[in-house]
């Protein structure tokens, strides 16, 4: 992990990791699993965040939907898609919809939206919504952590190559560019 994202982390911690699991997800979490080994989180501390933060993503995602119904539907008209799949989904598998659905790609924001939407008792959500983020929160954190050390020390080695790395792109940018320039004159020409 580079100085600036150690620094970041070390500033804002915990907090940070809350945000991204409100706005974003796996990613964060996998990177804060691996954060773990650099001594920048307790991993029963950040099990428990990511639990949070995801829990409360999707609350606030089912209260919108609840409260704004149709009229937020509308307005994810370029979902619709997704939005009768979820609706289908929820009417035949109603508990494993509420556990699951941040496991489906593509149906995290939309997903719990709908449910609200669906006439789901807020207890009902609640419970199986927990349930679903606690098993997210540690399987993705575990997944960071397990992976940590291997990573860090891929990084490292990449990092004593940075020079080298960053040349060849620029090797292969300049080349494709000029390819591109070569290729794009020569047929002018013969036109």
């Amino acid at each position: 992990m580079s100085d600036s994202v150690n620094l970041w982390l070390q500033h804002y911690g915990y907090l940070a990791v809350l945000l991204g699991c409100l706005l974003e997800g796996e990613t964060v979490v996998i990177l804060a699993g691996i954060a773990v080994h650099k001594g920048l989180f307790s991993l029963p501390m950040l099990m428990g965040v990511v639990w949070f933060g995801g829990m409360l993503g999707d609350v606030v995602l089912y209260l919108m939907g609840h409260f704004f119904g149709q009229r937020l539907l509308d307005k994810l008209s370029w979902r619709k898609g997704r939005v009768r799949k979820v609706q289908g989904m929820i009417r035949r598998h109603q508990h494993s919809v509420i556990f699951g659905v941040r496991f489906l790609y593509g149906l995290r924001i939309v997903g719990p939206i709908v449910i609200g939407t669906s006439g789901v008792p807020i207890r009902t959500f609640l419970f199986f919504n927990l349930l679903g983020a606690a098993v997210w929160a540690v399987l993705f954190t575990l997944l960071g952590y397990l992976i940590g050390p291997a990573v860090l020390k891929a990084y490292a080695q990449v990092e004593q190559y940075q020079g080298w790395v960053w040349g060849g792109i620029t090797l292969l940018v300049v080349a494709w560019w000029g390819g591109h320039y070569w290729w794009s004159h020569r047929h002018r020409h013969e036109q």
